[in-house]
C-alpha cells in the first residue's frame, strides 16, 4: 500500500493485509463497499485498488478517522457514511456498480437484506475475515423467473373438432 496509514489501530494483521491485497487484486474490482471501516486501513488499499470505495459502519471514534486518512493522502474516490444501523446503511448504498463487497464486521452474506439481493443486476464477489482467515463468496442476482409457454389455441373450425 503506498496511502500513509498513522493511526496505532490495526484492523489486520501485515500477513493479513498482504493476503487481503492479493484476493482483491485478483478480483480486479471497480467498485467496492467496504462495510466495517474503523480508522480506515482497509479503506485505503481499496482507494488504490479499485475506481470508488463506499464505506459504511457504525459511528464510532477513531483518532486519527478514515476522514483524516483519506485528507493527508489526498484520496477523492471514496465516500464514507456512518450510521445506527449497517442494514440501513447498506441498503441506502449498494448500487447496481459495486462488483466486491468487502466485510470486516460481524455480518454473514446471508444477513444481507433482501433489497440489496434484488439490486444485484451481475455476480457481486464477497471477501470476509472469519477466525483469522478470509472467505470468499459472491451474492448473485435473483434468478429471473421463465414465462410459463403458451399453448397456441386450438382453432375447432380449421381441425374439425366440434
Amino acid at each position: 500500500m503506498n496511502s500513509k496509514y498513522i493511526s496505532k489501530f490495526a484492523h489486520i494483521s501485515e500477513h493479513n493485509f498482504n493476503k487481503l491485497e492479493g484476493l482483491i487484486k485478483s478480483k480486479a474490482p471497480k467498485n467496492v463497499l467496504e462495510i466495517g471501516t474503523h480508522a480506515g486501513q482497509i479503506t485505503l488499499l481499496l482507494s488504490e485498488l479499485s475506481n470508488t470505495v463506499i464505506s459504511i459502519d457504525y459511528k464510532e471514534f477513531h483518532s486519527p478517522s478514515v476522514e483524516d486518512h483519506l485528507k493527508i493522502n489526498n484520496i477523492n474516490n471514496v465516500e464514507v457514511y456512518k450510521g445506527d444501523s449497517l442494514n440501513d446503511l447498506i441498503v441506502d448504498h449498494f448500487n447496481q456498480d459495486i462488483d466486491l463487497i468487502y466485510i470486516h464486521r460481524d455480518l454473514q452474506i446471508n444477513d444481507f437484506p433482501a433489497a440489496v439481493k434484488k439490486k444485484c443486476t451481475k455476480d457481486v464477489s464477497v471477501i470476509k475475515l472469519v477466525n483469522d482467515d478470509f472467505v470468499v463468496d459472491k451474492i448473485s442476482p435473483p434468478a429471473k423467473k421463465k414465462k410459463p409457454a403458451k399453448t397456441p389455441a386450438i382453432d375447432k373450425s380449421v381441425s374439425g373438432v366440434s
